[in-house]
């Protein structure tokens, strides 16, 4: 489903850049004890500088009296956990050199980097360069700075990084080693690169890997290359901690090691989810800074055979065209666009049974219009407690089930069932947004609160089809249309039906609604799913949503008023 819109439009050219609106600009931070203070010269002019455990700021000198401004007037400060690195710098220049050097004693400047908010939800690298008046003040304010910075746990030192060379553009090596390596470099960070030779590659590497050695495994690629390795990462966790997967309702362990996306797929519908854009150097200052956030993952199981895991999952229309695309992979991210066309026109729909369990937490609904952001407290409110053992009781209930029984901790009445014939059946964790949907196709999914949001596309014509996707685009309410109805839930069982085992109403689930143009004829009885990118050749599955079961070097889209108010880790 990242490749919703692509398959039929063109994309969006890249937004242009506008000025930047620096918002570090921003009322003084509570009084703390100074670290130290000193008047250094900043942008040219002389200012009274603080350094505290939470923050770096400076004041001007006022013109007329010689003397500092009063707290809180014209007091520019940013917050010490969005500082990446400090370093000397050297005739307007900077160097990764130690504070202990002798090289570094001779400098009377340094540089702290940060960032600053552009369009487009962007980050991009700022400089706050500093005169001191000698050397040895210079040291003092380094030697400050790097022991607040060494003292933020949270932040990653060492990374594994596979980058397919593959994918999308096929320039992420050239992404990497040109935008990202550099930054890093910057901010200390010791990196372990793999360059993949095919798609069981990175898989492979992460089952030989001692992860304990490595604070994240970062994913340079699309959002394929991440699905291999979180499944590799999540299945390794599972052996590990002695978790059985072919119990009907297993309950997974979390894996210790953080995961991390640096775009440079097709479309990076995962990572433009998260950040709300697609932009490498952004991604890799969100990984330097050690922001993470919990989201929450679907396992696909067929009779209690576990197939993956995955954030996005698409059966019908999405997973015919994955499928067709296969076939035209030397074309690139274009191949999407020329099999959504041929799909498009020999439309398909499929007969299937769909049986799921709603979310128990009632206060927020697919279409409330809320929008899951960087503090966003429906993921926090919801956030259930660490995974335990199954009790002896639901042990008892799974070691009686069978193969064709739906085994569930909720009410049986709390289960709804719809039959008929389907276009698209889509399962989603996230808004699922990229830069051809920037909304997303379920635009109020949260990427923690333990549930997902099932779309079901019901028969229509062409045209009707068409509406519902460029509302995708056009940011309208694909919801309103009468054939697409969605729900938020814990719980999906898919069932395929063959032709005339289910009757030729529309689908509904308990309500008369109008019936839906023609029934269209279906040329095959089953389809493929299409998770994250990655085809799964079994249409008979139950899905399950584990509540931020994985945890991801992000901070999450930020809205304007996350940038003034949000707090370090």
């Amino acid at each position: 489903t990242p490749y919703l819109v692509t398959c039929l439009m063109a994309s969006v050219p890249d937004e242009e850049s506008l000025p930047i609106r620096d918002l570090t600009r921003e009322p003084s931070p509570a009084v703390l004890e100074s670290l130290i203070r000193s008047t250094l010269t900043y942008a040219g002019k002389r200012c009274s500088v603080s350094l505290t455990s939470r923050s770096l700021s400076w004041s001007q000198f006022s013109t007329v009296d010689n003397e500092t401004l009063q707290c809180g007037q014209d007091m520019d400060h940013v917050k010490v956990c969005d500082i990446i690195a400090a370093h000397p710098s050297y005739k307007g220049d900077w160097c990764f050199r130690d504070v202990n050097e002798q090289s570094t004693l001779l400098s009377t400047e340094f540089t702290a980097f940060t960032f600053r908010r552009a369009t487009g939800r962007k980050w991009k690298i700022r400089r706050l360069t500093f005169q001191c008046p000698s050397a040895e003040m210079c040291r003092q304010w380094l030697e400050h700075l790097h022991r607040l910075l060494e003292g933020m746990r949270h932040r990653p030192k060492c990374l594994k990084v596979f980058i397919n060379p593959f994918g999308g553009a096929k320039n992420a090596e050239k992404i990497y080693w040109k935008k990202v390596h550099p930054l890093w470099e910057l901010a200390g960070i010791r990196s372990d690169v793999t360059v993949t030779v095919d798609a069981e590659h990175a898989p492979a590497a992460v089952r030989d890997l001692d992860i304990r050695q490595y604070d994240g495994i970062i994913c340079v690629g699309g959002d394929g290359l991440f699905n291999r390795v979180a499944n590799s990462v999540l299945i390794q966790t599972q052996l590990e901690a002695g978790v059985d997967i072919r119990r009907p309702r297993f309950i997974p362990a979390r894996p210790r090691v953080k995961l991390g996306i640096i775009p440079a797929g097709s479309t990076d519908a995962l990572c433009y989810t998260t950040t709300g854009t697609q932009h490498a150097k952004t991604s890799a200052i969100r990984i330097a800074l050690g922001d993470t956030r919990g989201i929450d993952v679907l396992s696909l199981q067929h009779r209690h055979q576990l197939l993956c895991f995955g954030v996005a999952s698409s059966y019908g229309f999405f997973g015919d065209v994955m499928e067709h695309s296969e076939n035209y992979r030397w074309m690139g991210k274009q191949r999407y666009g020329l099999s959504g066309f041929l799909k498009f026109f020999s439309l398909r729909s499929y007969q299937c049974e769909i049986s799921f369990a709603e979310s128990r937490t009632k206060d927020v609904h697919p279409r409330d219009n809320t929008v899951c952001h960087s503090s966003c407290r429906v993921c926090s409110n919801s956030l259930d407690v660490d995974p335990t053992p199954a009790s002896p009781s639901e042990k008892g209930a799974m070691a009686r089930a069978g193969d064709n029984e739906v085994i569930t901790d909720q009410d049986p009445s709390a289960w709804q069932t719809v039959r008929g014939r389907f276009i698209g059946i889509q399962a989603f964790t996230t808004p699922c947004a990229c830069k051809q949907s920037p909304s997303g196709v379920s635009p109020a999914a949260h990427l923690g609160d333990g549930s997902a949001d099932l779309v079901l596309v019901r028969n229509c014509s062409h045209l009707d089809y068409l509406r519902f996707l460029i509302r995708l685009k056009s940011r309208g309410d694909q919801f309103a249309l009468p054939f697409v109805d969605v729900y938020r839930v814990e719980e999906i069982r898919i069932r395929p039906l063959q032709d005339g085992a289910a009757d030729e109403q529309p689908a509904e689930v308990n309500s008369s609604r109008e019936q839906v143009n023609e029934v269209r004829p279906v040329r095959r009885r089953h389809s493929q799913w299409n998770v994250d990118g990655e085809l799964v050749n079994q249409p008979e599955v139950d899905i399950r949503v584990h509540q931020q079961l994985l945890t991801l070097f992000t901070r999450g889209v930020e809205l304007d008023d996350d940038m003034v108010d949000s707090t370090c880790v």
